[in-house]
């Protein structure tokens, strides 16, 4: 009896943890090895920029996108990089994920905003300097939980913060934090970003997951295909083994119970 409460919170717990799990809408993705960033000669300044070659290949999906129509409902493609330091003018300092993104990110990748906003259309055309972060980075960064109109430093140029989001961890992410920029931001900027990612969001028996992955493959060679969905049922397996653990044990704890009743009556009746 005294084990019995803390049995049924852990399995309210397992429950909620594994209902979350496939809380996510179905996405494939496909993830591979960003291109490096080029130097940038002073004759070729204003006519070129580091992140060009990132760039491009992103412009190039039009080509997977096109060879895929009609087997997606929505597409987002975005780079990101892990431990990238962002630091303020009042000392603060953190290491976090940064995710270059583009307009349909957010679509894909809801943020619950506890201030500010997010990043405009037009910003995310002209690529402007403005930033994203999660909340958690944002009190790392300055103690406070709401530094939105603040600046903070990215590979030596600045960045206004324009909105907070809650942070939630999806199947396979292992940053405890992270921020988004716009896409086409990065394009001049002298940094390397780790990996190049596209997603869609497949119609269900329309051959999406074997068509996206020959195409991206076509596009960039090299990378891994993840379909997000059956990642989410792999990492509740835990989950469902111990759910199956602890009916086993009621069920044996049930019959514990039945046959002691049994074997009273049968003495009752007997004597």
């Amino acid at each position: 009896r005294r084990g019995r409460f803390p049995l049924i919170l852990g399995l309210i717990l397992l429950v909620t943890g594994l209902v979350g799990t496939h809380m996510e809408e179905n996405v494939i993705q496909y993830a591979v090895r960003a291109p490096v960033s080029q130097i940038v000669s002073e004759e070729d300044e204003g006519i070129k920029q580091p992140n060009d070659p990132l760039l491009e290949k992103i412009e190039g999906l039009d080509t997977v996108w096109e060879e895929m129509e009609g087997s997606f409902t929505g597409k987002t493609a975005y780079a990101s990089a892990s431990c990238v330091s962002l630091s303020t003018d009042q000392g603060g300092t953190a290491e976090t994920a940064l995710h270059a993104v583009s307009d349909t990110y957010f679509d894909f990748h809801r943020k619950l905003l506890m201030y500010g906003r997010l990043i405009y259309p037009e910003e995310f055309q002209r690529g402007d300097r403005v930033i994203v972060l999660d909340e958690d980075l944002a009190i790392k960064l300055f103690m406070i939980s709401d530094p939105t109109g603040r600046m903070v430093t990215l590979n030596d140029s600045e960045y206004r913060i324009v909105g907070v989001t809650r942070h939630r961890r999806t199947v396979g992410e292992m940053d405890l934090f992270g921020a988004y920029v716009p896409l086409e931001s990065v394009r001049k900027e002298n940094m390397d970003m780790d990996m190049l990612i596209a997603e869609i969001r497949p119609i269900a028996q329309s051959g999406a997951l074997s068509a996206f992955s020959a195409a991206s493959e076509r596009w960039m060679a090299g990378g891994c295909v993840y379909d997000l969905d059956k990642e989410a049922m792999r990492s509740g397996m835990p989950v469902r083994f111990a759910l199956c653990t602890a009916a086993l044990y009621f069920l044996l704890a049930a019959l514990r119970k039945l046959t002691a009743m049994t074997l009273s009556r049968i003495s009752a009746f007997c004597s």
